[in-house]
This record gives C-alpha cells, sequence and structure tokens, in this order.
C-alpha cells in the first residue's frame, strides 16, 4: 500500500446493506490506522437516518462492531424528494464542520445520492463503492440513483468486470477500479459463526421459534409495496408452498401485512418483526428457499448456496454477480411459483465468492492510493 499523507472520510451511511459494507471498510480502517499512525485515516460516520428502526439500524451497528455515527440526521417518513432535500441539507451542516477530504457512500439508496450530490456541489472528492452496476431500467428509483452517483465521482470501486465495463460504456474510465464484492467477507466472517437462539418475535403471536423447514421472504422495495397488489402475490404464492414462510417485515409495511394475513386466511407465513444481519444470515442459510426484492438478501443468498428468486419487474438482475435470470419473476403468484421450480446450481455461489470477495482493506488500499496521487481540486 501507498503510505502519505492523513485522510478524513466522511461516510455516508443509511441503509442494511451499507452498514454491512460500511462496517468491513471501518475495521480495515482501524487496523490501518495501528500500523500506520503517519497516514492516519479519520473515518467520520453519518447515519441519515434512512433505516431508523433499531431492528434495522441499531441492531447492525452492534452485532458488526461499527463505530456509532458521530452524526444522525433522523431523516425519515414522507416522499422521496421530501426525504433528499433533508438529507442533503443534513449532510452539507456536516461537511461544513468536518471539512473532509472526501465523502464516501455505498450502492444505491437515497442516502446515498444526498451525500454524492451534496459533496459534489460543495467541490468535495466522491468515492463510490459499488460503482457501476446496472439493470438497464432507468424508471427503477435505485438505477436512477447508480447513474447520478457513478457520473458524479472521483473514485469509482467495482463489483464485478461487467460493472467496469459498463462505466466504460457510459465514457467513465478514470480511477475506475474492480475490488470485489464487500458482501462475500462480512458473509463469510458470521456465516460460520453458530447460531443458538432461534427465536424471533411474530407480528401477531409472540416469541415463536424458527421452523426446521422454511422458505425465507422479505420485500420493502417501493415498486412492490405502494399498494396491496404485488405484497399480495408474493404472499399467496408463499402461502401454497409446502412449509411455512418466514417473514421479517419492514416497519412501513407492518399493518399492511397483518390485514393481509387475516384477509387472505394466511396460516403458513410467520410475520415478525425485522432481525439483525446475523440473524438475516442464518435465516437464509437454513431456508429451502429465498424469495426477495432485496439485493442485499439477494448476493447473500447468492454466496449461502441457497436457491432465490428476486421479484422484481425489471429486464434483468444487476450484475453485482452471475445471478440466474432465469429466477428472476414479476410480482404475480404463478410466476414466482414458476421460477421457484427452476433448476438451480448450489455449487456456483459459494465458488464464486471465495474467490471474488472483496475486502475492506481492498476498497481502503485503492482509495488510499487514488487520495495520494490524484490531484488537488
Amino acid at each position: 500500500m501507498l503510505v502519505g499523507k492523513k485522510m478524513k472520510i466522511l461516510t455516508i451511511v443509511g441503509a442494511r446493506p451499507q452498514f454491512v459494507k460500511a462496517a468491513m471498510v471501518s475495521d480495515a480502517i482501524a487496523k490501518w490506522n495501528k500500523d500506520n499512525s503517519g497516514a492516519a485515516v479519520e473515518e467520520i460516520m453519518v447515519h441519515t437516518g434512512q433505516h431508523y428502526d433499531d431492528n434495522m439500524s441499531g441492531v447492525f451497528f452492534r452485532q458488526l462492531g461499527i463505530p456509532a455515527p458521530k452524526y444522525n440526521l433522523g431523516v425519515s417518513g414522507g416522499s422521496q424528494i421530501d426525504n433528499l432535500s433533508r438529507m442533503m441539507t443534513g449532510v452539507e451542516s456536516t461537511i461544513m464542520d468536518e471539512q473532509p477530504d472526501v465523502v464516501l457512500t455505498y450502492g444505491d439508496t437515497n442516502s446515498s445520492l444526498a451525500g454524492a450530490l451534496t459533496a459534489a456541489k460543495l467541490g468535495l472528492n466522491v468515492v463510490h463503492v459499488e460503482a457501476g452496476d446496472r439493470a438497464d431500467n432507468k424508471n427503477n428509483p435505485e438505477e436512477m440513483n447508480r447513474i447520478i452517483i457513478d457520473h458524479i465521482s472521483a473514485l469509482l470501486l467495482c463489483t464485478t468486470e461487467t460493472a467496469r465495463r459498463n462505466l466504460s460504456g457510459e465514457g467513465i474510465t478514470d480511477n475506475v477500479f474492480v475490488v470485489g464484492n464487500l458482501m462475500g467477507e462480512a458473509f463469510f466472517r458470521y456465516a460460520s459463526k453458530t447460531w443458538k437462539d432461534r427465536i424471533l418475535l411474530s407480528l401477531v403471536q409472540g416469541n415463536i421459534e424458527v421452523p426446521e423447514e422454511y422458505y425465507y421472504l422479505t420485500c420493502h422495495r417501493q415498486e412492490n409495496t405502494k399498494n396491496d397488489n404485488a405484497l399480495k402475490a408474493m404472499m399467496m404464492a408463499m402461502e401454497s408452498l409446502d412449509s411455512p414462510t418466514v417473514f421479517p417485515v419492514h416497519p412501513r409495511n407492518k399493518e399492511r401485512v397483518v390485514r393481509l394475513i387475516n384477509e387472505l386466511g394466511c396460516s403458513k407465513i410467520l410475520a415478525v418483526e425485522p432481525v439483525g444481519y446475523f440473524e438475516s444470515i442464518h435465516l437464509i442459510k437454513g431456508a429451502k428457499q429465498v424469495v426477495t426484492d432485496s439485493g442485499g438478501v439477494l448476493t447473500e443468498t447468492f454466496f449461502a448456496g441457497v436457491p432465490y428468486v428476486y421479484v422484481m419487474d425489471m429486464p434483468k438482475i444487476p450484475k453485482r454477480t452471475p445471478f440466474d435470470v432465469s429466477r428472476l419473476a414479476k410480482p404475480l403468484k404463478n410466476d414466482i411459483l414458476a421460477k421457484l421450480q427452476q433448476p438451480f446450481d448450489a455449487t456456483v455461489g459459494p465458488a464464486l465468492c471465495k474467490k471474488n470477495a472483496g475486502t475492506g482493506l481492498k476498497n481502503l488500499e485503492k482509495i488510499e492510493e487514488w487520495y495520494n496521487v490524484k490531484e488537488p481540486l
């Protein structure tokens, strides 16, 4: 690694997948600082508040050992535009207070977009982890965010060669590097630990024990939860399967899920409170199959070698890893059930994860190398 000047990084997080990735880089920074006191990296963590429930936020910081955020902007609820504007105002204030050298963003959430836009407007360098992912669907909110963030970033760290080629096709070729998928490092670090307490908090029954055999369902995207239709189709599909389904419910969907369970007479859907990272990866590992609209859960399922169905009305899955497009389903009961029957090679994901998993250190090394040779703004 190139050892050079000190650097102050402002890290923007707000949602579950970002907590997981940030944990790996924060851990690498702590270890780096022990060995390189003359070129220490100071990290300031900013939590936008996008995921505010303790089960979707605080528990991740505790389980993953992430330092508590210095700033929590508390932005949640309201429209996307309202959220984005309030996040940008909060990020601007923290940038003015902290005067960082670099603003680090992960993925494609509104938190990432708010951090990147604000930093770029203030003349700061933006580092984008998971740059170049594309789903060829510009109407998808996350796709819009990905494209904008990539085009205003100074350093772009990709998970795959496909992502790098996507950027090249858009004319972005400078300071682009393939560093692997950070979620692989986190997955192997925590999936090997034993899960002893298999008790979850049901939305309707109190504490329940995880069944020996079950399917795992997650659903949170705006496209699938803006009305009853998609969520109802997913629940009806799961209800018709041969084993119960464990379904951690996003806080904003609790009332709707409980109502639909009662209206549809669902007896096989175990709707529970949101679960932490440790619980989630073990629920994925033990599931017969996973049905999800979460890119993070999809990636972890792929790494675990567990069959999955990704429920999104889009032409392809963003190529963070070579997911099987034959298991991409529209939010329709019959399509989900049909995709659950598709052949599945359980050896591909784990082998690729071990071969190409990114690390916090690899990401930090690229940031350090770039920072010490880049031209000043």
